[in-house]
């Protein structure tokens, strides 16, 4: 079996808390960088396995109302959310909160909102964690909100929210620190 990450559902994370991307089936037709494929027979998510970013794992989440999600998220050496990629995901599709560098829409933060039933004031923050051991990585984070990173030509990476239409700078990366974004819990 091979989906893509994006169409994951509950059910696949029923069946398989473990999915691996499909990086050597890449050349393969109708497979790509978003392939992957169920790992049932992995109980523990062992760092030498895989590269980085290469797996991810069922993990729960918790609004701060107390409700219950659940979805995947990658272990990882660094506790911050563009190492972890948190994603919930709901009957109605997934709702991710790291976006990279292109800041989701209004509309794509409506259709989260909507699809989990709430508001970003129920919400956030979110705590998560994985269901899956995986001894030596971080395995659980807090999500303070939907975050992109945002580089103006001669100032440093930016972590901003945008709940609704305002725009807060949240924390700042001095320049050339490698440092992870959000340090998770």
């Amino acid at each position: 079996m091979r989906k893509q990450v994006y169409d994951l559902t509950l059910e696949d994370l029923a069946y398989s808390p473990v999915w691996e991307f499909g990086l050597d089936e890449e050349g393969i037709p109708g497979r790509d960088e978003c392939t992957v494929r169920p790992r049932a027979d992995i109980g523990v998510f062992a760092p030498s396995r895989w590269e980085s970013s290469a797996a991810m794992v069922k993990a729960e989440f918790i609004s701060r109302c107390d409700k219950v999600h659940y979805g995947f998220c990658t272990p990882a050496t660094k506790g911050d959310l563009s190492s972890m990629h948190p994603v919930i995901v709901t009957a109605n599709g997934q709702v991710g909160f790291y976006h990279g560098a292109v800041p989701p829409s209004p509309a794509e933060l409506a259709t989260g909102y909507a699809r989990l039933e709430t508001t970003p004031e129920e919400l956030f923050p979110i705590r998560f964690r994985c269901l899956v051991p995986a001894p030596g990585l971080v395995t659980s984070g807090t999500i303070p909100a939907h975050i992109w990173l945002t580089v103006d030509s001669g100032t440093p990476i930016k972590i901003v929210e945008n709940p609704n239409v305002l725009q807060l700078v949240l924390f700042e990366v001095p320049a050339g620190n490698g440092k992870g974004l959000w340090e998770a819990t």
